[in-house]
């Protein structure tokens, strides 16, 4: 209620105040000041002009039942462990994109007998062998340029792969998969090339790449396919592989920044195995460019790209303690080992076609 006096009040001579109401007649006793132990909390009404001391009173919510706590937590945590369980036990190919499409039948590769042209990019061919039977499928490789290396924005990027350059390629040739057993087991039978069948995680299938060879023992086998038909068989350069493995593309991946699933043969990506034309093929008719196994390339390991060839030739070093390997992940990916190692290490071959001129390349294809 308002606050009350004994006599009328004439506005003109007084005033309010929170505490105290002050005469201006010095004649009049000054008013008995508030309580100590009363709070301001009202208003002044305008019909009076006195202070409102009536408390104002806020509403405080009713506190949260302790059973509906219990509820919100058990549905959240029933909520969460279904989700960890369907992650763990659905198939993972339910939460890998994109899906790869069927691997397209493969394209018959064309043999070429000494002087035969070769034929154009994305068309496989191979050579016959003086002992009897076929060299590894290749095909030719448009020559262009790239940037070799990744941006540290890409997903898993290592330092090793930068800093970015723009790489310059020749026209060169590349085996359609990695060298398979059957292809190894042709220069094992001429005693030029060492059985590497009792390794550990040895390539039991005749048409699977292999996967137990050093790049000692790939050097090998390119001394013995070079004898056995004349042409220019290497390792590729560490570029040239990039280069092929892109086929044209600038993402992570050939088919997009993704790893998705079935696209290569990965512990990650897929749980099918299978001979090396299993996964699709990029745009340059190249398989296994992604997936295991590491391939060999001729190149020293070197930890950046600071001082590397921009010309598509591989790095040599006077003393080389470690060689590069590629494939396997992203296009960019890179590893190293000692040249003596074969665990889960394989390789394709390359063919040189502007160099000397060899009796399966003419004139008029190298130009």
């Amino acid at each position: 209620m308002p606050r009350q006096v004994d006599a009328p009040i004439d506005p003109e001579t007084y005033v309010t105040s929170p505490q105290l109401a002050i005469s201006t007649n010095p004649e009049e006793t000054p008013a008995t000041p508030a309580s100590n132990n009363t709070e301001p909390t009202g208003t002044q009404t305008e019909a009076s002009g006195f202070e409102d001391w009536r408390p104002v009173v806020t509403a405080t919510p009713p506190p949260v039942s302790r059973s509906k706590l219990k509820t919100a937590l058990l549905v959240f945590g029933t909520v969460v462990s279904t989700a960890v369980l369907v992650w763990y036990l659905a198939p993972p190919e339910l939460f890998k994109w994109p899906k790869a499409p069927a691997a397209p039948p493969p394209i018959p590769a064309i043999t070429l007998a000494p002087g035969t042209a070769l034929p154009e990019p994305g068309i496989p061919f191979r050579h016959p062998l003086k002992s009897g039977g076929f060299g590894p499928e290749m095909v030719v490789v448009p020559p262009g340029q790239f940037q070799m290396g990744s941006p540290p924005t890409e997903v898993d990027w290592s330092l090793d792969e930068g800093p970015i350059r723009q790489v310059t390629i020749a026209r060169f040739a590349i085996g359609v998969t990695e060298i398979t057993l059957a292809d190894w087991q042709l220069c094992v039978k001429q005693g030029q090339c060492p059985d590497v069948q009792h390794e550990p995680n040895a390539t039991v299938d005749i048409d699977d790449a292999i996967q137990t060879v050093s790049w000692q023992d790939a050097q090998s086998y390119v001394t013995w396919l070079n004898s056995e038909t004349g042409a220019n068989y290497r390792l590729p350069s560490e570029s040239e592989f990039e280069y092929a493995a892109r086929a044209g593309t600038d993402t992570a991946y050939w088919w997009g920044n993704r790893m998705g699933w079935d696209w290569a043969n990965c512990y990650e990506c897929s749980n099918k195995f299978g001979p090396a034309k299993t996964f699709p093929r990029n745009n340059w008719a190249l398989y296994g460019t992604a997936g295991y196994p590491w391939e060999w390339v001729q190149d020293c390991y070197v930890g950046d790209y600071a001082d590397a060839p921009k010309d598509g030739t591989a790095r040599e070093l006077d003393e080389c303690t470690k060689r590069t390997l590629r494939g396997v992940g992203r296009s960019a990916d890179r590893y190293s080992n000692d040249a003596t190692s074969r665990k889960l290490n394989g390789f394709r071959v390359a063919q040189s076609l502007n160099s000397a001129p060899n009796p399966y390349c003419t004139l008029d294809m190298r130009k």
